[in-house]
């Protein structure tokens, strides 16, 4: 087994060189310095050396020297392995000294192994250098001097020029610290002027909680300066309100577990001795040491609160006179419709006993007043049950149901002329709110009949629907007049009328759209004047989502 004498005043070039060649079969003895060397030299049989340059006591060159001078040991091939020696000189000098190779750092492990088992080669048939060319004393130790005077130079101007780096690098870190200190005037000064508290609070890994900063915002809201704040936050959470305190020390725990941002109302003791309300919202960001910090603001949200409470108030007033008003308007109309049930009734007995047709034709006048008043009582009576009731969860059967409604408006209308049409596409149950959905149906559709185009030839009504496990869609599509453009917008709108023709009361498609909004659904329009209207409504299957 080869033996290998490794030399270099450097730990870890020592310990990978040892490696890579002890990997390779070798056994490697390991020197410091060329002075260390030449002890194991005289005392074990070494079979090549692998020496770095520059180094402590004795350098690679006089190492080199020394070893050619000594009959015993100036056959043992010698590898420079220099990092710091790298120009065609040194390399020169080296090779003149006796050198068998001359490396530079870093090689690869296998280039390291092939260039020591090259030299080792050499020995082994008698190549190896022992004198060096350059035999004058003289002339080698001029030429030593010149290449360490060099180096010196090198290493000179390279110190320069660290020292100039440095100089520039410290007038630097001089400005970037008077930038930072201005910066943070600027900080102070903008969160002073901002309307409450901007603050940096920190949770460790022990759980001891503080205050890192706080702005001059705390005076106007708690009454106490900032420094009283700092530090231990026990003093500033002893300020909060005890039925409040669990549930800000808890949201706090939470926002540090799952590094959530921290938004939490309580109330807050003022110095003076009254409460305030105090809104806070910060970001939450973990700290290398494992604990968390959090930046953020406090601000007083009491007229907010007082605001909110007012607003409830009002809005509960408002409940409670709306559900009185919704209570006397179904009730009323309610009522109403007895009595003009019971004149179209009479109308209709006097209109079969008269003959005189001038009669007749006012006796059909009136029936048409009191049959309009009936459909406004009946919408109106619509949207009260629309807004009181809660949604029911009705299996639907949809080709019962559109076959349902066009015999209705058949009834209804009596006119045979325009065609009904219905396509049902059903995969699965379906459930909504039965009755709701009759009321869209039919205020659409009465609509699409009474505003059909009565110059075509043939006139029609489609309905197709497709209902699936989630949805599903109702398109009503007909062949109408349609809908000026900067109308389709508004038909929705109570009481709002399209056209000149309308004979409606402008709630029919009010009140649809408010039962689609109840049915959880929407509405889209497209028409175009003189070619008809399609509306698509899309409502949620109840049943797919569990709620029947």
């Amino acid at each position: 087994m080869k033996h290998v004498l490794i030399v270099d005043d450097k730990e870890e070039n020592l310990y990978l060189l040892r490696a890579v060649l002890e990997a390779s079969g070798k056994t490697v003895t390991a020197a410091p310095n060329g002075a260390e060397a030449l002890k194991e030299l005289r005392n074990k049989m070494v079979d090549v050396i692998v020496s770095d340059i520059l180094m402590p006591v004795m350098d690679g060159f006089s190492l080199c020297i020394a070893c050619k001078k000594d009959p015993i040991i100036n056959r043992i091939p010698f590898i420079f392995y220099t990092a710091t020696y790298t120009d065609a000189s040194d390399e020169a000098f080296a090779l003149g000294l006796g050198a068998d190779r001359f490396l530079t750092k870093p090689l690869q492990p296998e280039d390291i192994v092939r260039e020591v088992d090259k030299a080792l080669c050499r020995s082994d048939l008698g190549q190896a250098q022992a004198i060096p060319p350059l035999d004058d004393e003289k002339v080698v130790l001029k030429l030593y001097n010149q290449t360490l005077v060099r180096k010196l130079e090198k290493k000179m101007a390279d110190l320069e020029a660290a020292n100039k780096q440095l100089s520039l690098e410290i007038e630097g870190h001089k400005k970037a610290q008077a930038a930072l200190e201005k910066n943070e005037r600027l900080l102070r000064d903008i969160a002073s002027s901002i309307p409450g508290v901007v603050y940096q609070f920190v949770l460790d890994p022990k759980g001891y909680m503080s205050f890192s900063y706080v702005s001059d915002g705390a005076s106007a809201i708690l009454g106490v300066p900032p420094p009283d704040i700092y530090g231990d936050a026990i003093k500033a959470f002893s300020r909060v309100h005890p039925e409040d305190f669990d549930m800000v020390m808890a949201s706090i725990s939470e926002s540090a577990q799952g590094l959530k941002p921290w938004t939490m109302v309580f109330r807050a003791m003022h110095q003076e001795g009254f409460y305030r309300w105090v809104k806070g919202n910060s970001i939450p960001r973990k700290q290398d040491g494992g604990g968390v910090l959090w930046n953020g603001t406090f601000f007083d949200y009491t007229q907010i609160k007082d605001y909110q409470h007012n607003l409830e108030s009002k809005n509960a007033e408002l409940t409670k006179a709306n559900t009185e008003l919704d209570r006397f308007v179904y009730s009323a109309s309610h009522d109403m419709r007895a009595p003009l049930t019971s004149i179209m009734g009479l109308i209709d007995i006097t209109l079969a006993d008269t003959t005189d047709a001038t009669a007749k034709a006012r006796l059909n006048m009136m029936h048409k007043s009191v049959e309009k008043l009936d459909m406004f009582i009946r919408k109106i009576l619509e949207y009260s049950r629309n807004t009181r009731l809660d949604l029911a969860h009705d299996l639907i059967q949809w080709d019962k149901l559109i076959s349902e409604c066009f015999d209705d408006l058949r009834f209804m209308h009596q006119d045979s002329s325009i065609a009904l049409l219905g396509e049902v596409s059903q995969e699965t149950k379906f459930a909504t709110d039965q009755y709701r959905l009759l009321v869209v149906l039919n205020n659409i559709l009465s609509n699409a009949i009474k505003y059909s185009d009565p110059h075509k030839d043939k006139r029609e009504v489609k309905v197709h629907v497709k209902s699936d496990h989630n949805k599903a869609i109702i398109q009503v599509m007909d062949n109408g007049i349609g809908i000026q453009t900067e109308h389709v917008t508004r038909i929705f709108e109570m009481f709002y009328r399209a056209t000149s023709t309308s004979t409606g009361s402008g709630l029919g498609l009010y009140i649809a759209m408010e039962t689609i909004h109840k049915l959880r659904g929407s509405i889209e329009v497209v028409s175009e004047l003189g070619k008809g209207t399609t509306m698509t409504i899309e409502i949620p299957n109840l049943y797919a989502n569990e709620e029947i």
